[in-house]
């Protein structure tokens, strides 16, 4: 059971750390668009260190996703006693 429970979590965590991937690129895609928008001077500076502030927290939450997978990742193979192939991969 325990390793039923731990394999569950490696799944939720991968899951996770994609989103938190596809929340970062749009994030930053939403920079790129303001830095223009912004070095023509259509958008104001509050708005622009929003967005800043925007693409830091998903940073933030990518490296901690990032993480909280190979965590839980290396306990499940420390449980099994073998590397499990190619999920290192998945958490870049």
């Amino acid at each position: 059971q325990l390793v039923i429970r731990q394999y569950q979590d490696v799944l939720l965590k991968q899951r996770i750390l994609s989103i938190k991937s596809d929340g970062l690129s749009n994030a930053k895609l939403n920079m790129d668009m303001v830095q223009k928008e912004f070095s023509n001077g259509t958008i104001p500076v509050s708005e622009y260190v929003r967005i800043s502030e925007i693409v830091d927290r998903a940073k933030t939450e990518y490296e901690t996703a990032k993480t909280d997978f190979i965590t839980v990742k290396m306990i499940l193979e420390d449980f099994i006693g073998f590397t499990l192939n190619n999920t290192e991969n998945q958490a870049k």
